[in-house]
């Protein structure tokens, strides 16, 4: 289910603590790299980014070359890069 990407962000981010808390570890640093099936749509007067991780695994011929995310979390604060794959 397509859904705003800073929800997206918020879960992936939610998961990693939950690593954390759950596994008793303390994670310094986190790096991940996610295929993202993008949508803008307009809402309200502006643009808004939908986005999930892909439902098939294949490129087919409406997404010949997917998109990607990479992003991490440190202990210093968060990146993000939206990419496209090469």
């Amino acid at each position: 289910m397509l859904r705003e990407l800073h929800r997206l962000l918020d879960e992936l981010h939610d998961g990693v603590n939950a690593i954390e808390l759950q596994g008793g570890v303390r994670l310094s640093n986190v790096d991940m790299t996610l295929p993202l099936e993008l949508r803008p749509v307009f809402r309200g007067g502006g643009c808004v980014l939908l986005a999930d991780v892909p439902r098939q695994r294949g490129v087919d011929a409406w997404i010949a070359s997917p998109s990607k995310l990479v992003i991490g979390w440190s202990a210093e604060g968060a990146t993000v890069s939206p990419e496209h794959a090469a």
